[in-house]
């Protein structure tokens, strides 16, 4: 485990002992406190809240009229992909820079989006009155990266066409677009009828199609050149080419990736302003903070929550601004195979009663200590879907309003041992069955490595599940199909997975939870029913309604279980402009395609 979970969770324990001496939270604080630490309460690392707020944030000023164009953003590069095939997740995600989509989802400025889609290479669509054909127009400005074959030629509709037919064959999320590989998936074809144009027909009208064809994580249907339909010609797993505002110049595995504009790119908002962008492969926590603190990275992207004040504090020149939600990337997985022992609904609710959630997301978002600098944060509960939704779409399970399932939510002992014994364990414990778990590895999120333990803590020292620990070592080849995915491959036990996909939360929870979906965890027949719905219903509030539907539902069954999320704060050198402004669209303004961000060299560190 970690040195940061040491201080972190013990510190939080040590102050909640007074709290839970002698009741249900002992068991869950057992393990925290087992993981060793100071029992200083303010650890070396918190603040005193002596300073007033207004002179720790910078407030997010959109500065776009003002940008200037040119500089080379440093950055870093936090696992290696590999593949650089745009079609197959989870890899390369800088294919939002290189890539683009038919559509995007608008971004919010200073707001965050309300899941609003515009065209990207799309100018101008219309859908028939059946709503089965759309008619999409494309950008005649839009041109691929100046990169051999290709050599920035302009797109047409075949490259469309071309890009349809391989990621409905290869890739490894098609059963979420291709009705071919997928009777529930929305599209059945897609032909151009002229140079320009495309026609779309779908299976049945979708109200979110244009949104999920907006989606831009790997695997997603990005638009490749038609020459990638002979890898003899251009195998794009090797050479990454498309329409994006950016494109690879450079590629050392293990090492960098570099990237130069794309001169082709075309947006009317005159994105994207800089110029060059320079990603060195930094996995371990103190060499980032080290280049960071240096200035040889601009944004403190992936800094610690408890690392954040002090850092302000101790370097007043870094601008500190407030973030939208951050959501917890581990998730937990019960097995959905004939004969495992979670297809017992009491089982998944014992399970998660053995959660403390609120020490939990106390300790990973550090909300006490900002909290005593006067910096409150917000944290809020998960079910379904992830809290950097769409503004409005998160139902939190704290609210009033989320109804009975709202008692899974707290940690209760009692009543899970009540559960566990109502399901046919009548010692009150759940053992003869297998954890698992992806171990830390190039291909895995550091985030996710980090939270793993303390998160099955909480249900091991409960005392009432005992398991068989599998470490499962290569992440693409066995922990990804193998324990990730039901709709692929069942599996008996439980799984410790990671899950934080930006998409429209309709799209999001029909893969997730309809039993057609391509990212299938449980479900059953009312989540089939409610999530068939909420693709098909045109009416954006009635869409919103049957998703707060499924949240509570799913809070109930707990097929697939979220912890939580948090808003918080993020640190970046002065030089970087535009931070905060364009919020929660189509990944355009954070520093894996920072589209709108630009670049001000009379500020630190390019000036003192």
């Amino acid at each position: 485990m970690q040195n940061y979970w040491h201080r972190t969770l013990q510190q939080r324990v040590t102050r909640r002992r007074a709290l839970v001496a002698g009741s249900a939270l002992t068991a869950s604080a057992a393990f925290l406190a087992a993981c060793g630490g100071d029992d200083d309460d303010n650890g070396g690392t918190g603040g005193t809240g002596s300073e007033p707020t207004s002179s720790l944030i910078s407030k997010a000023t959109n500065e776009t009229s003002g940008a200037k164009k040119g500089g080379v953003l440093k950055a870093r590069n936090t696992f290696e992909p590999s593949t650089l095939d745009p079609h197959l997740f989870p890899n390369n995600f800088h294919v939002a820079a290189t890539y683009s989509n038919l559509w995007r989802v608008k971004d919010g400025v200073i707001d965050y989006s309300n899941g609003e889609v515009t065209g990207e290479l799309v100018e101008s669509w219309e859908t028939s009155p059946d709503k089965l054909t759309i008619t999409a127009k494309l950008n005649p400005n839009a041109k691929f990266a100046p990169v051999a074959p290709v050599n920035g030629r302009a797109l047409d509709a075949q490259d469309v066409v071309a890009s349809w037919e391989r990621h409905s064959s290869k890739s490894n999320q098609r059963g979420d677009f291709s009705n071919a590989a997928n009777p529930a998936a929305p599209i059945v074809s897609m032909t151009a009828t002229d140079a320009r144009t495309v026609a779309i027909k779908l299976a049945a009208p979708n109200a979110v199609v244009t949104a999920r064809l907006a989606r831009s994580t790997p695997g997603s249907m990005f638009i490749v050149p038609k020459e990638a339909l002979d890898p003899a010609v251009l195998d794009v797993a090797r050479t990454s080419i498309g329409t994006g505002p950016y494109y690879i110049s450079e590629f050392s595995p293990s090492v960098s990736i570099k990237f130069k504009r794309n001169p082709g790119f075309h947006d009317k908002d005159g994105f994207p302003f800089i110029d060059e962008l320079e990603y060195p492969t930094i996995q371990e926590y103190a060499q980032f903070i080290a280049q960071f603190r240096a200035g040889n990275i601009y944004e403190a992207a992936g800094m610690q929550a408890q690392d954040i004040l002090p850092t302000k504090k101790e370097m007043p020149q870094l601008d500190l601004m407030e973030t939208y939600y951050t959501t917890v990337l581990d998730r937990v997985g019960f097995g959905a195979a004939p004969g495992s022992l979670f297809t017992d609904e009491r089982l998944r609710q014992a399970w998660v009663l053995t959660w403390d959630r609120d020490l939990l997301l106390d300790a990973i978002f550090n909300a006490d200590k900002f909290a005593a600098d006067g910096l409150d944060i917000d944290v809020v509960y998960e079910s379904g879907i992830q809290s950097n939704s769409y503004a409005g779409w998160l139902l939190d399970p704290k609210s009033s309003n989320f109804g009975p399932n709202a008692k899974f939510f707290k940690l209760d002992l009692a009543e899970a041992k009540k559960l566990i014994i109502a399901a046919g364990h009548s010692d009150g414990v759940v053992d003869d069955f297998d954890l698992y778990y992806a171990a830390p590895q190039a291909a895995v999120p550091a985030a996710y490595s980090a939270q793993v333990e303390p998160i099955i803590g909480l249900t091991q020292n409960s005392g009432l599940f005992k398991w068989r620990l599998n470490v499962v070592q290569n992440y693409f080849a066995e922990f990804f199909p193998k324990y990730h995915n039901q709709s692929v491959a069942p599996f008996a036990g439980v799984s410790v997975s990671l899950s934080n996909l930006p998409d429209d939360p309709a799209n999001y929870l029909f893969s997730y939870y309809n039993s057609r979906g391509s990212l299938r965890m449980g479900t059953d027949s009312t989540l089939d029913d409610l999530t068939s719905k909420a693709v098909a219903e045109f009416d954006n509030a009635k869409r919103m309604t049957l998703t707060h539907e499924i949240q509570r539902y799913e809070g109930g069954k707990n097929f697939y279980p979220r912890f939580g999320g948090a808003t918080g704060f993020s640190l970046a050198w002065p030089v970087l402009r535009n931070r905060q402004v364009y919020r929660g669209g189509t990944g355009r303004a954070d520093t894996n395609n920072p589209s709108t961000l630009w670049l001000d060299n009379t500020k630190a560190p390019l000036k003192a």
